[in-house]
């Protein structure tokens, strides 16, 4: 039985799965993570695997972010 495998990321990445994680960091540190920092939790090689769950949740209406500026991650209620 195959796993669906995003690009360079973990088995079963999801969008989902990478909300619960930026979720845990905010409530931890008290701000969004940096996309390195994203990247290294979600065993992510590459920034346009983390972008792409990041369009994905935005698109969703779960998250806020502005592309190319450090730390505006923002999960919406």
């Amino acid at each position: 039985m195959s796993r669906k495998t995003i690009p360079n990321g973990q088995p079963g990445m999801t969008p989902e799965r990478m909300l619960v994680l930026i979720s845990r960091f905010i409530a931890k540190h008290g701000y969004s993570p940096s996309i390195p920092e994203l990247m290294a939790l979600a065993g992510l090689r590459s920034t346009s695997a983390a972008h792409y769950h990041l369009e994905a949740l935005k698109y969703d209406g779960r998250i806020t972010w502005q592309a190319g500026k450090q730390r505006t991650i923002r999960v919406l209620p």
